[in-house]
Order: structure tokens, then sequence, then C-alpha cells
């Protein structure tokens, strides 16, 4: 194995003119893939590579006649080539595409699936919505970027003449005859991924640390990755030209063995599909309750939001009713938020955001319209749970704006009261009171705190004074439900489940 990797590393550090086409190649794709990228982001994934397998394909013979003789002259009239097995080429670069996304899917769900599980034992919280919308479409790329490199031995059997069917199967005899060969090649093309995000994350770091305008940003991330992946690939190329020249030319496998191996793949992708679908995952611990009655309040809001909760919030402000509910149910992944203003209410789960106050369309898998509202196909569970939260805004007090004091006390339940006039205002509308040259007639928070599970059940709240020199008059009820007791329901009007949906519910974990 050694000596294709120096006859290819030869090739590629004394003809420039490899390079310069690697180049000229891996350009086209990315402005193709950019453009793509605009309709949709998945398009540019899910696009096969017709431009660079068909033109590296017809070089392949003169690349594959430098591995073998590096001091002989090279023909790179290679045109004729590219008429003859551009069709064929183009057909092999949509049909090992298709192979190579169908893995690089199963390898992110069989890696990305106990990752996470482990993240949920040890932390217990969410991840952020940035991580789950974002990290499924890279990682398949990388994944088939990965299954390319066994795959690759097809391009080189379809030059030689091959026919697909016979250039798969001496694909798949090769990857598993030579274990020792496949494992290069993958570590090979593992390497070049990690050039390529290692350049990537270089060059945000750099942008972070100066501050560099919008325009600057893209030309360097562009830059730095554009240069990574050019000399990769540039590498690449006649590293697998050079495998050719010692691949045999017929390589057959038993079928007892390929049927085995695609049922352990097959089971380790149900059985993970299996877990991501069924939402399996240890529900996170909940926090003592200290013994400080301001640190309780704290304590318990946040255990609140880590189990499931279903918080309704009635206001009478100057004899004008406000009514709102809040639930999020943890087991199922499913937010729901209603008012007694709003039409529609607010919805979001695995797969679906509906009425939603930024749905990020950007991630979306289509959209349709429901009684006046978009749904959007979206994970929008995550989004929604970093922005619903039970305190603050039109939802419970907020901690942290004064000291709270315990009035009562029974057997399993503490009643904290607060009661400085600008920590009550704090605590009921996230601001400062100074800045509503805001007086005071009355103003006290009751909450009732269950400690034995160490979360709020409710209670309420007055305020009345004056505010920017008008009247006001306050008063606010919560009813606080915690545990498996909560479920949110679906609408019935979203229903049935769009086979898109079930994507993001299988991607999204």
């Amino acid at each position: 194995m050694s000596s294709p990797l120096r006859s290819g590393l030869h090739v590629a550090l004394n003809h420039p003119r490899v390079l310069a086409l690697v180049a000229a190649v891996v350009l086209v794709e990315v402005a193709l893939r950019a453009v793509l990228g605009f309709i949709h982001p998945v398009a540019s994934v899910v696009c096969p590579p017709v431009v660079s397998i068909p033109v590296l394909g017809a070089a392949l013979p003169t690349i594959r006649g430098l591995v073998a003789g590096p001091s002989s002259t090279p023909d790179w009239n290679f045109r004729e080539r590219l008429i003859e097995y551009g069709p064929r080429l183009a057909t092999a670069a949509v049909a090992c595409h298709i192979v190579a996304l169908t893995l690089g899917a199963a390898l992110f769900l069989v890696v990305d699936t106990p990752l996470r599980f482990a993240f949920y034992v040890v932390d217990g919280g969410t991840l952020p919505w940035e991580l789950v919308y974002v990290t499924p479409l890279p990682s398949v790329l990388i994944g088939a970027f990965l299954a390319w490199g066994p795959l690759a031995t097809v391009v080189t059997r379809v030059v030689d003449d091959d026919p697909l069917p016979t250039a798969f199967e001496t694909s798949v005899g090769v990857a598993v005859g030579t274990p020792r060969r496949t494992g290069t090649v993958l570590l090979l093309h593992l390497v070049a991924v990690f050039v390529v995000v290692g350049s990537a994350l270089t060059a945000a770091a750099f942008v972070r640390q100066s501050y560099a305008e919008l325009t600057t940003v893209v030309v360097v991330l562009s830059g730095l990755v554009l240069t990574a992946g050019i000399l990769s690939l540039g590498f690449l190329v006649p590293v697998h030209a050079a495998l050719a020249n010692v691949t045999p030319d017929r390589a057959t496998v038993s079928i007892r063995h390929v049927a085995l191996a695609i049922f352990v793949v097959s089971a380790a992708v149900a059985g993970a599909s299996a877990i991501r679908v069924s939402e399996v995952r240890p529900a996170p611990d909940l926090e003592p309750l200290p013994n400080d009655p301001s640190e309780m309040y704290t304590t318990a809001l946040s255990n609140t939001g880590q189990t499931s909760y279903d918080v309704q919030f009635t206001e009478i402000q100057n004899d004008h009713v406000l009514r709102f509910w809040w639930t999020v149910d943890r087991s199922d992944r499913q937010v729901l938020a209603n008012s007694s203003i709003q039409r529609n209410p607010a919805y979001g789960d695995t797969g679906l955001a509906y009425h939603a106050f930024d749905n990020n369309p950007e991630f979306g898998l289509g959209d349709r319209q429901v009684d006046g509202s978009t749904a959007t196909v979206l994970p929008a569970y995550w989004f929604f749970q970093s922005e619903v939260r039970p305190a603050g805004g039109y939802a419970l007090p907020l901690p942290s704006t004064g000291e709270w004091q315990v009035v009562d006390e029974t057997d399993d339940t503490v009643t904290l009261e607060l009661t400085d006039d600008d920590a009550v205002y704090r605590a009921l509308y996230d601001s400062r009171p100074e800045d509503r040259n805001v007086t005071y007639e009355t103003a006290w928070i009751r909450m009732d705190i269950d400690t034995e599970r160490g979360v709020v059940t409710g209670e309420s709240a007055r305020l009345s004074g004056t505010r920017d020199g008008s009247s006001l008059e306050v008063r606010r009820r919560y009813t606080v439900e915690t545990g498996d007791d909560v479920d949110v329901k679906r609408p019935e009007k979203l229903n049935p489940r769009q086979p898109t949906e079930w994507v993001w519910k299988l991607f999204a974990y």
C-alpha cells in the first residue's frame, strides 16, 4: 500500500497540471452546489458529482500513466475520452452517489445516536437548535465522501470498459476482499475531511477574533476551505489512480458475506432509527431544593423547565383580561403556545413548525397553509423550547430580582413571597421600573413550591400604582402542571404527518 501512496504523492507534487485539473473541477462543483444551495441546502448535497466524475474519469488513464511511469510524456488530449465515456461516467456518478448518500446517512444515524444518547445521560439538557438544524446535512455529506473512497473503483472499472453492474461487483469485491486497502482509502478520505473542516474552523476562529466584516468573512472562509479541498483532492486523485493500477480486473465476494454485512448494517441502522423516532432517551434528574428561599425559587423554576410543564397564565390589567398557555411535552418533544388574543396556536414538534414566530424556513423541507397559517416541515421543538421558557414575559415571574421569603409551609408545599416594589416589577415585566417612572401602592408575588418534586405549582401576583403617569392595576394568576400528566396533543388539522416530517423526526434527535 505504501507504493501507491508514494506514487500518488509524487504525481501530486511533480505534475502541476493534475493539481490544476483538480482545482478547476473543484471550483466548478463548488459553484454548481452554491447555486443549488440557494434553491435549497439539501439540493447541494443530493446533487451527484456529474462534473467531477466524468472529467476526472476521462483524465484517469493519463494520471495512471504518470503514476506508472512518472518520466513519461503524458497525453492530456482526453477530449475524445470525455466524449466517449462521459455519459457512462455520469451514470456511474449518479448511481455511486445514491449509494454514497445512503451509506452516509446510515453512518450518521449509527454514530450520532449513541453520542447524543450519551449526552442526554451525562447532561440531561436539550441541545441548541442550531446544532440540531445544521448537523445532519454536513454529516451525511462527510459520510458520503468517505463512502466514495471504496466506490472510486467503480469509476476506474467503467473507464476500463466494464458494464456498471460488473464495476459495482468488482468494487464490492475489492472493498471486502482487501480490508487493508479499504481501511487506508477510508483513512485518507477521513484525513481530507479533517483538513477541510480544520481549515474552516481555523478561518472561523480568525474571523471571530478579528471582528471582520461580512465580505472578509466570506473571502477568508471560502479561500481556506477551497484551498484545503483542492490540495486534499489533488493528492487523493493520483492515489486512486495508483491504486487502480494494482486493482485486479475482477474481484468477487461471497453472497453470504455480502448478505451478512447488509444484515449487520441494516440492524444497526434500524436500531438507531427506532431509538430516534420513538424518542427513547433518559430524563434529566431534578435538583434538590436548597433552604434559602430565593435560591429555592430559582431551583424550582429550573426543575420546572427541565420536565414537561403546562403554565396557564391569566392577567387582569385595568379590567382587560389576557390568558396565555405554554405547554412543553418533553417526552414526546412537542410545544404548544396559545393565548386569548390569537386565532391559531403556535405548535412545534420534531418535524413541524406551525404558526411560528420564526421558523427558519431555510432548513425546512416544504410548507403548506393550514387554516390561514403556515406549517413548515422543520424540527421546531428545539427552537421553540429555546424561546419558550416557564419564566419571563407572559409566564412565571423571573427569579433573582430580589429576596424571597417563606410565608407558609405544609408537609409538601412551601409558599414564597416577594414584596420589594422594584423587584416585583422586574420579576413580572423583565424591565427596569426606572425606565417607565413606576410608582407603587401594592406590589407582591406569591408562588407555591412542591417540596417533594422540587417544582413550581402556581399562585398569584398583584401590582398597583402608576406607570408613565397612567394608572397601573395588575392581577395575575398562575396554574402550573408538571411531569408525566402533561401531554400535548398535536392539532388535528395538522394531521396526517407528512413523509418529510418523518425525515426530520429521524435526523433530529
